[in-house]
């Protein structure tokens, strides 16, 4: 299995929170987040916000557009 750096995984996070993740692609993210404490940690807090998401404004999918917008509010700090 191939490793991936910090920064793939964060971006696999939100693939994988949307659905679009492959198989392959979600085992290699499961590996790292299995070793990785801080991408588990954003793994949890971003899966937490997206079902808060969902639950507050009664939708399904969280708007793409959102999830860039929180994302890049979140890399800012």
């Amino acid at each position: 299995m191939k490793t991936i750096s910090c920064y793939e995984a964060v971006k696999r996070i939100f693939e994988l929170l949307e659905g679009e993740l492959t198989r392959t692609k979600k085992e290699e993210l499961d590996g790292h987040i299995s070793t990785c404490r801080d991408c588990c940690n954003r793994f949890e807090f971003e899966e937490l916000l997206k079902k808060k998401l969902q639950k507050a404004s009664g939708q399904e999918k969280t708007p793409k557009r959102l999830v860039k917008r929180i994302d890049s509010l979140l890399k800012s700090f």
